[in-house]
């Protein structure tokens, strides 16, 4: 920059700010460029910038109740606790434009218990029906599901009445696409067995419905996938009695020890054994199981009444042996019904292991071409039946 002056000023006042045109020579090329200033002296042609107003900080305070007397805040940091000191407010604070702000108390308000269902249906005349509650629960009793449901819509106290548990002893929702509203009326209905062959229900579903449905005995999981079965190996499994995986997809030795082992999720006071260990019937037929999965069951389904193993053709006699012998032959005296149709490698042989059975009644041997007519006469015991 080779030059450097005023060109052009205008002021009414000395002291108000004017438009000044600075030039400035460089390579032969003027540039022209606008600024405000201020005029100080005509003697003297110097010039002052303006400096930009500085935008003053405000103090935010915080104040405990809008009424007069009330407490002001202030916010201690003790080691990463936060404490709350109170001061007296002080008048000269009241009408200064500083920011109020009301600290209310957080606190979680427990919701009141439901009412009891009425005795009786109130009628639009502001009498009630010569039919009481126990009348009524006993004709609902006699209703099939669906016209149960129906009364639901009645009144408020035919829905009461109908949601008793008595009344819904078994919920089947099999061959459906399981959504919330079915998961809520399942809840609410808190029924004894549950049917859910071949069902389209994420684990996620699963595992928020077993641990709502504690009265939950029976489940039927035929047809399922194990990403939705796999809800069962978590401590939220009620404690059944029945359990049906039969046609189950991708059932393994793996998978069926974490099924029948205790859960890794064990809340505290929960006994280290399995959820599965009141299991009187299971129902693994047409699955992947093999051996080593049949010397499981002993050590953790102690009282096994009813087992199902047709149709899995990795079964031979070892695993008859190993299920019967294990854990010191316990199953041995609970055993009463034994299914093994349709298993191509159990032969002669797995009769010798089923004498020291002494309870039990019931062999399904249909489709087994290794077990011949004549071993199955020969059999000791006589009170056993065999079905072909």
């Amino acid at each position: 920059m080779k030059g450097q002056g005023l060109l052009s000023s205008s002021a009414a006042n000395d002291n108000q700010p004017t438009d000044c045109y600075y030039s400035s020579e460089e390579g032969g090329q003027f540039e022209f460029v606008q600024t405000k200033v201020r005029k100080v002296s005509e003697d003297k042609q110097t010039v002052k910038e303006e400096q930009p107003p500085q935008k003053s900080k405000k103090l935010k305070q915080n104040y405990v109740g809008a009424r007069k007397g009330g407490k002001k805040t202030e916010k201690v940091s003790n080691g990463g606790a936060k404490f709350t000191q109170l001061k007296p407010r002080d008048a000269s604070d009241i009408g200064q434009g500083k920011v109020m702000e009301v600290v209310h108390r957080k606190f979680v308000v427990r919701p009141p218990a439901p009412s009891p269902p009425p005795d009786c249906v109130e009628l639009r005349g502001g009498g009630h029906h010569p039919l009481e509650k126990i009348h009524w629960s006993k004709v609902f009793s006699f209703l099939p599901y669906s016209d149960l449901a129906r009364c639901l819509s009645v009144c408020k106290a035919f829905y009461s009445w109908g949601m008793n548990c008595e009344l819904w002893p078994l919920i089947d929702l099999s061959r459906k696409r399981i959504c919330q509203s079915h998961l809520i009326g399942i809840v609410k209905r808190q029924p004894n067995s549950l049917k859910l062959d071949n069902v389209i229900m994420t684990q996620q579903q699963l595992t928020w419905l077993l641990a709502r449905v504690p009265l939950l005995r029976n489940l039927s999981l035929s047809s399922c996938s194990w990403t939705t079965v796999s809800a069962l190996c978590f401590s939220c499994c009620p404690l059944l009695t029945s359990l049906n995986l039969s046609w189950m997809l991708g059932l393994n030795h793996p998978r069926f020890k974490d099924l029948i082992t205790p859960p890794t999720d064990l809340r505290p006071g929960m006994n280290d054994v399995s959820r599965l260990h009141n299991l009187k019937t299971l129902g693994v037929a047409g699955t992947e199981v093999e051996d080593e999965c049949l010397q499981l069951i002993p050590h953790h389904l102690t009282g096994l009444r009813e087992l199902d193993i047709s149709y899995c053709p990795r079964i031979s006699n070892e695993g008859i042996k190993k299920l019967l012998e294990g854990n010191n032959g316990v199953l041995t005296k609970s055993l009463q019904v034994l299914d093994i149709s349709g298993s191509r490698l159990v032969t002669n042989i797995a009769l010798d292991s089923l004498v020291k059975c002494e309870n039990l009644s019931v062999v399904k041997i249909h489709k087994c071409s290794n077990i011949t007519a004549i071993s199955v006469q020969k059999f000791p015991n006589k009170m056993v039946k065999f079905q072909k």
